[in-house]
């Protein structure tokens, strides 16, 4: 009798050692997840402060020619668009699908005036050309960053970001325009004066 009481004994001290042990790794789990997100969330507010701070060199400009209207319109709806959860988690799902993104042709037509102005200001304003890359990639890495929902689309981003610059801005601006609703793109004319005035 006493045997058993002593091997019944020893089994419940297995099972708090044993439940001990699980607690600690679960509790060490648990922490190193909240670092992990704290830290991700740094970056994500770092991204967001780069992203407004492109944003206003490139909407303050008041040179028509090197950022026209529908360029700044464009980096509006972009950055709408980037700040919304529930389409973050439409362009999440659309680049783990792998699909490529199809646009409607005024929104390919604004991202190719994206293009062809990035193209013009490397030569002439390499700054607001940086600018402008900036806005696309420091907002894409904030979107990226903010949610868990979105994080699948750190390993593509980093995969767009090894093509070509240009290139990956491109993809960039077409997965986010090919997951926005008409409302969400609706800034008009008086938005974009409110933004450079």
């Amino acid at each position: 009798m006493d045997a058993m009481l002593a091997n019944g004994q020893v089994s419940v001290v297995i099972l708090m050692a044993l439940s001990a042990a699980l607690f600690i790794a679960l509790s060490e789990l648990a922490r190193s997840y909240f670092v992990t997100k704290r830290a991700e969330l740094k970056l994500a507010d770092e991204a967001r402060e780069r992203h407004f701070l492109a944003l206003h060199k490139l909407i303050g400009n008041d040179d028509e020619e090197l950022v026209s209207h529908e360029v700044k319109r464009f980096l509006l709806q972009f950055s709408a668009a980037i700040c919304t959860k529930a389409i973050a988690k439409r362009i999440a799902q659309g680049i783990k699908s792998r699909k490529k993104p199809k646009l409607c042709p005024e929104r390919q037509h604004a991202v190719e005036a994206l293009m062809g102005e990035i193209s013009l200001m490397v030569k002439q304003r390499p700054d607001l050309a940086d600018a402008l890359v900036d806005v696309i990639n420091f907002g894409f890495a904030a979107m990226v960053l903010r949610w868990p929902e979105t994080e699948i689309m750190m390993a593509r981003a980093l995969m767009l970001d090894a093509e070509v610059k240009n290139d990956g801005i491109r993809q960039k601006a077409t997965c986010v325009f090919a997951q926005v609703d008409d409302q969400t793109l609706a800034v008009g004319q008086g938005a974009i004066q409110a933004a450079v005035g």
